[in-house]
């Protein structure tokens, strides 16, 4: 083996380390990103337990920013797990496919409610 498939190993090991590391941090980001839209809700004064629906002029932003902060780490999972899958580490795939199927639900599970009108 060459040097600079040796650096290429290495650099796969470290990636498909993150990857993982991203995904361990969806739970974090789950909660930083319920704090954060939850204050950002109060900031625009959206009362927490009204029964009036609040416009979707706040709301869809305040999701959006709340969203972003949740998909973060797997985004960044699906990036470091492919990169070390083609530097020859298998298991970036796995990294990669389980981010991406943790974007998939944050997102639909989000909109759902709008989508269906709840």
């Amino acid at each position: 083996m060459s040097t600079s498939q040796g650096t290429q190993r290495d650099r796969g090991r470290i990636a498909v380390i993150w990857a993982w590391v991203c995904i361990a941090l969806v739970p974090v980001a789950y909660v930083v990103a319920t704090l954060v839209g939850g204050a950002m809700l109060a900031l625009a004064g959206v009362d927490e337990g009204s029964t009036v629906r609040p416009p979707t002029a706040i709301v869809l932003p305040i999701g959006l920013v709340s969203i972003a902060v949740l998909i973060a780490p797997p985004v960044a999972a699906i990036v470091l797990g492919i990169r070390a899958a083609r530097r020859g580490h298998g298991s970036g795939v796995v990294a990669a496919v389980l981010g991406a199927v943790v974007v998939t639900l944050a997102i639909v599970l989000n909109f759902l409610p709008f989508a269906i009108g709840a």
